[in-house]
């Protein structure tokens, strides 16, 4: 199982979330707010620590079928690569550029990670990476939300057995997938 989740830094500053108190109390937990207090960039330790939430979250989804309902509390970033949920604990992997964040959680190892400029490139670069990896006809390809809106690829109107997971936010997209 996987999770991924991206950051548009230039997105994030424009919006300011990270200096709204209010907000931050209901993201982050007492423990989360301390180590991002304590960081040498708080405004990036905050998107960094909600990246990692939101991976997480895409991952728990996924491994236990269920259905959307965000709780970031419930999530806690007890390292700068680990995350509680419940009794379980995810390792996760950070990328921070000066332009995003670039989060990911894997069960198992992860073959291939990618970030765009759009969306439908996201989309494209992926169909197009199973298309070669499998020999399959990339127009038969496609990209559907379930009703717990995870997405899952189809061959054909029959659904693949790999784990992808996507993400997007301001002008990046990313996707990572277990081949």
């Amino acid at each position: 199982m996987i999770g991924n989740d991206l950051v548009d830094l230039e997105l994030a500053r424009s919006l300011g979330s990270d200096k709204k108190e209010r907000w931050l109390e209901k993201v982050f937990t007492k423990g989360e707010l301390d180590l991002i207090d304590r960081s040498d960039n708080p405004f990036l330790k905050v998107w960094q620590f909600w990246s990692m939430k939101e991976a997480a979250y895409k991952r728990y989804h996924r491994e236990y079928a269920l259905a959307p309902i965000l709780n970031p509390k419930q999530y806690e970033c007890i390292t700068n690569s680990k995350i509680r949920i419940a009794n379980e604990e995810y390792l996760t992997t950070t990328k921070i550029t000066e332009n995003y964040i670039h989060s990911f959680t894997s069960a198992s190892k992860v073959n291939t990670v990618g970030i765009t400029l759009n969306t439908i490139t996201a989309r494209t670069k992926l169909k197009m990476l199973i298309a070669e990896r499998f020999l399959l006809d990339l127009s038969k390809l496609r990209i559907d939300k379930d009703s717990y809106r995870i997405p899952n690829l189809f061959y054909k109107k029959k659904r693949l057995d790999l784990n992808i997971s996507l993400s997007h936010d301001g002008i990046y997209s990313s996707y990572i997938v277990n081949l």
